[in-house]
């Protein structure tokens, strides 16, 4: 069952660490590939839903897989950056409607609105 809602609550919970990093600009591809590695796998395990997506069909226990990709920081990089490209939009939209909802950002406004339409 996916769990959006503590995915948010997650985000929600580091926006004032992802704040104090540097160069952070609000975009998930700005922050260190170590947060990037842990945030990713916040979202498989809250949205299991993607894991038909970024595991391999052979693997009998697809969380199990992804658990021990995490925790092994140094191996298989470039499966980990290959998901993190995967991911990074979906976990964007997150990040950024987390960030209006606390207040660090404003919403953007709808297309067209500024010109009346």
């Amino acid at each position: 069952m996916n769990n959006i809602a503590e995915f948010e609550h997650y985000i929600r919970c580091h926006l004032a660490e992802f704040n104090e990093t540097p160069n952070w600009d609000g975009f998930i591809g700005s922050l260190p590939e170590k947060t990037t590695d842990e945030i990713c796998h916040a979202y498989i395990k809250n949205v299991p839903s993607t894991l038909d997506d970024i595991v391999p069909a052979i693997c009998d226990d697809q969380m199990a897989f992804i658990n021990n990709l995490y925790a092994l920081s140094h191996v298989m990089e470039e499966l980990k950056t290959d998901i993190f490209l995967y991911l990074e939009n979906s976990i964007q939209r997150v990040i950024d409607e987390q960030m209006v909802y606390e207040g660090y950002t404003k919403p953007e406004p709808f297309a067209g609105y500024e010109v009346g339409q």
